[in-house]
């Protein structure tokens, strides 16, 4: 594992600590609100209402009141999301395979088909801005037919760890498969440890990342994502990440 790699994972750690821990001091906080706003448990049914006299016994215990309401815990979550910011910035310079920064060049991006040329392959790369001519559509995607891909070719093995995929300016793809190979001739689905086809969840807005992780890094050079479900229209873009 390169310096750099470890740097981005430790980043990464230290994200998922700090917003765990902001999520046990919230709690705290916010039970500590419920006891302070509990009211006082009820009277005695026993007590006299006249003269004071000798103390008699003490009466049963009193019904214990209803519980207020919860009290509003204001932690301070900022430092989370610079973190966050952070993390996303150092995981785009250090483990994008560079589908999004053009590394990646226009004939080492292929499809099954595409709609036209302002919606190649070439233009199924992530966070693009969206609009027509900035995503992948193949070309019988409005004829809703399953098993339309797009290719990446990062030139040599690579070790892959998973893909991040985003919809396009209208409409997303919701399920897929990921094959992958050093030869576009031997292509293989990735696969669990039962054997079965992995299907990975896909999108289910236009411009938000879904990030799906492999069950294990893969080192290939082609990478081939496989649309399964889709919502109307097959309109994609995507990255690889490498760490």
């Amino acid at each position: 594992m390169t310096s750099l790699t470890a740097a981005c994972l430790a980043l990464g750690f230290a994200v998922n600590l700090a917003t765990f821990v902001l999520s046990q001091n919230e709690q705290i906080c916010l039970s500590l609100q419920r006891g302070a706003l509990a009211p006082p448990q009820g009277r005695g049914q026993n007590e006299q209402s006249e003269r004071r006299g000798i103390p008699g016994p003490r009466g049963r215990k009193g019904m214990k009141g209803n519980p207020g309401p919860p009290g509003r815990c204001k932690c301070d979550l900022s430092e989370v999301v610079e973190l966050r910011k952070t993390f996303d910035r150092l995981q785009e310079k250090f483990c994008f395979a560079g589908v999004k920064s053009g590394k990646v060049r226009d004939d080492e991006m292929t499809a099954s088909s595409f709609y036209d040329q302002n919606m190649a392959a070439s233009e199924g790369r992530l966070d693009s801005s969206g609009r027509i001519g900035n995503f992948w559509t193949p070309y019988h995607s409005r004829w809703e037919t399953p098993g339309e891909w797009l290719q990446v070719d990062l030139r040599t093995p690579t070790r892959v760890t998973g893909v991040v995929t985003q919809g396009g300016a209208s409409w997303w793809v919701k399920s897929f498969k990921i094959s992958f190979g050093n030869s576009t001739e031997q292509l293989q689905v990735i696969q669990d440890v039962d054997g079965n086809d992995v299907i990975f969840p896909g999108n289910t807005d236009l411009n938000s990342h879904v990030q799906n992780m492999f069950p294990k890094p893969i080192e290939a050079r082609y990478f081939r994502l496989i649309v399964l479900t889709f919502r109307a229209v097959i309109e994609l873009r995507l990255e690889y990440l490498t760490c």
